[in-house]
């Protein structure tokens, strides 16, 4: 008797495990959810609601800890490369090789809140279940981000949800005042539900969901006419038919990418794909103002940032106070920002943080 009552005691601890790992998982996408549709959570209002997020997640997480009375904690080789990053910021600061201290101390924040809801995702990723539910709830709130920047794009009144003013001329795509952020959205969303969609083991009912939901964010991603981002998405593409062939891809799965490949490209010809193809073949001139002339000299200008502070940079964040006295070009507008995340992240934390 005593064995039986240890045994289902500790079925029963296990089964509230999982369900409070499955209530923290559904804290992160919520939370993530709100960053997207908060414009990119780039105001100030939605920052601190998003740190405040990742905070009140990791303290329910030690709190559970606390309460079994032991403390497990999921290893995996991300821990040490952000540690590592973290420590050379740290060192940025406290010996004065940041050119502003106070934006360095403000991007580390937003890192440090990056770091907590990781470090909770990781360790809520359990098993498969966790991670299904994981890839379920990506995936299901990609197709509804999708399905409502289409809406958007094909009925755009100038405005923001249809009801919020845009301050400047902008190319807005769903929930983001640029196009191309969009696009930095969906090759982050797409390979959830892709990858998903090929998996041997998923039931036939799930595998149309997943299949349905990469589909229209396939389209979604090249309505946002982002000339990197339809990029990306090949490469993405061809990417995993390499991992695939290396990893001995079943004939099933391989049949179900093409056909999900054929159905993208269907969608896009009923749409009206013309403007598309006119977008992309403007890469043909890549000096062009418009296409990417404005960038390539701000990446000029940032390559000379880097040969000054090779090793540890600039500083985290100190990209738009560094940039002006660099600046090779005259432009009325305000360049706060590489345009190139790898450019950037050697412009301020230089080699050794790349």
């Amino acid at each position: 008797m005593t064995t039986l009552g240890l045994h289902a005691e500790g079925s029963v601890a296990h089964r509230r495990s999982g369900h409070f790992q499955i209530v923290l998982l559904t804290g992160i996408c919520l939370s993530l959810a709100f960053g997207v549709l908060a414009f990119g959570a780039v105001q100030e209002w939605s920052v601190f609601i998003l740190r405040t997020a990742s905070v009140i997640l990791f303290l329910m997480w030690a709190s559970a800890q606390l309460v079994n009375g032991a403390v497990r904690i999921r290893q995996t080789p991300v821990y040490l490369p952000a540690l590592v990053f973290a420590g050379l910021i740290l060192v940025q600061m406290v010996f004065g090789f940041s050119a502003y201290r106070h934006d360095t101390l403000v991007y580390l924040l937003d890192y440090a809140c990056y770091g907590l809801v990781a470090f909770v995702t990781i360790q809520s990723l359990r098993n498969s279940d966790t991670a299904n539910f994981l890839a379920s709830g990506i995936s299901g709130f990609g197709l509804l981000v999708s399905v409502f920047a289409l809406l958007q794009f094909f009925t755009f009144n100038g405005k923001l949800y249809w009801f919020i003013p845009v301050a400047t001329p902008a190319a807005v795509f769903g929930p983001y005042v640029n196009h191309n952020h969009y696009a930095g959205l969906m090759e982050m969303l797409i390979p959830f539900p892709l990858v998903f969609a090929l998996e041997n083991a998923v039931a036939l009912s799930t595998r149309i969901f997943y299949g349905l939901s990469a589909v229209v964010m396939a389209v979604s991603f090249l309505y946002s006419r982002s000339r990197g981002g339809i990029v990306t998405l090949i490469c993405q593409l061809v990417l995993l038919a390499v991992i695939g062939r290396f990893t001995r891809m079943k004939r099933g799965a391989a049949v179900i990418l093409l056909l999900l490949i054929i159905a993208t490209s269907g969608l896009v010809a009923i749409l009206g794909g013309g403007e598309i193809v006119s977008r992309v073949s403007t890469l043909r001139e890549p000096e062009r103002a418009d296409v990417a002339g404005w960038r390539m000299q701000v990446n000029r200008d940032s390559l000379a940032m880097v040969r000054s502070k090779p090793l540890l940079g600039w500083g985290l964040g100190t990209f738009s106070t560094v940039y002006p006295q660099f600046r090779s070009f005259y432009d009325d507008a305000l360049v706060n920002e590489a345009h190139d995340d790898y450019m950037q992240m050697l412009v301020e934390t230089g080699l050794i943080g790349a």
